[in-house]
């Protein structure tokens, strides 16, 4: 459909820096681009509503009352089905990766796994929560944490793509 309808796909990567995140919305009010998809965010939603009247803006996350155009996963519900998933197969010490703690998405994750550790009598371990999960490298990071540790998670949800699992570590 793009090429037939002569659409050009921009993928703009701000790393969760505000600053980058204006430049992208910067594009839209000046016409270098027709639509911004923002799929993360760290920018206030005040400001990405300043930019409405310079084309269509769309947010990957749950919006709420805002009258915001939006398409997201539930993610409260889609973590909640991976522990469960994790904890029927035995794993009773389940930790988890993410990139940062102040997104909407991943405030919603901590949520879930907080209820599902409340729910499942299971003890809240801050040391099976791994912040900074953004890239290939941090997996290495973690897989040495876990080598460390005395009593390590036995399964983990990682929130990133990019943070690869080396086997051969474990």
């Amino acid at each position: 459909m793009t090429i037939e309808h002569h659409y050009n796909l921009v993928l703009f990567q701000t790393n969760y820096q505000e600053k980058k995140e204006i430049e992208a919305l910067n594009m839209l009010k000046h016409k270098q681009i027709d639509a911004l998809l923002i799929c993360s965010r760290t920018s206030p939603l005040k400001t990405i509503k300043e930019y409405f009247d310079f084309g269509q803006i769309v947010l990957c996350e749950d919006t709420k009352e805002e009258v915001i155009s939006s398409t997201f996963v539930d993610h409260y519900q889609t973590f909640m089905m991976a522990l469960s998933y994790l904890h029927k197969n035995k794993h009773a010490k389940i930790g988890y990766c993410i990139g940062r703690r102040s997104g909407a998405n991943s405030q919603k994750r901590e949520r879930a796994y907080k209820d599902f550790i409340q729910r499942t009598n299971g003890h809240l371990r801050e040391d099976h929560v791994f912040e900074d999960c953004l890239y290939f490298e941090d997996g290495e990071h973690v897989v040495n944490q876990i080598i460390e540790m005395e009593d390590p998670p036995t399964a983990l949800l990682v929130t990133s793509d990019q943070v690869k699992w080396l086997p051969e570590f474990l």
